[in-house]
């Protein structure tokens, strides 16, 4: 994606501000995408996925101590969107130790918030089968993983 025309024409899109930071952390410009996640905050996002990737961003650039202050607000605050809700529940399981059942609410939250995000029905899935001993329901999650995205590889 062309990031930079479409802020070009709308400088104020947090969306592609933050997708952008997202490739930019990707390609290893961790200090380019903390630049972009840091102008998100500022211009008052209200999804708090931002502090999980700026904290992935941090300790790419050595700041131990910055990841894990935006770690923790992350966790601190409470989600707006379905994909801060699941980024919630993957630090949580990041945690040590992992905070599975705290994981498992976030990823029901993220479902009850969109049910046809499937990174949410995949994770609940993992968590459920992984950390709870819940196969029945695993397999439950992964079933609604297939319908959603038939050709899901996992």
């Amino acid at each position: 994606a062309d990031f930079a025309a479409v802020l070009e024409r709308a400088p104020d899109d947090h969306d592609a501000r933050f997708n952008r930071a997202l490739v930019l952390l990707e390609a290893g410009d961790a200090r380019g995408a903390l630049a972009e996640l840091d102008r998100v905050e500022r211009a008052g996002a209200r999804f708090t996925r931002v502090y999980f990737v700026r904290a992935q961003a941090r300790r790419a650039t050595g700041d131990t101590a910055g990841a894990d202050a935006d770690a923790k607000r992350g966790l601190e605050l409470e989600p707006t969107d379905a994909i801060s809700w699941v980024a919630r529940g993957r630090a949580r399981l990041n945690r040590v130790p992992p905070d599975a059942p705290g994981a498992h609410a976030d990823f029901e939250a993220a479902v009850a918030a969109d049910p046809l995000l499937v990174s949410a029905w995949e994770n609940l899935a993992e968590v459920r089968a992984g950390y709870l001993n819940r196969p029945v329901e695993a397999l439950a999650a992964l079933d609604r993983v297939l319908e959603l995205a038939p050709n899901a590889t996992g």
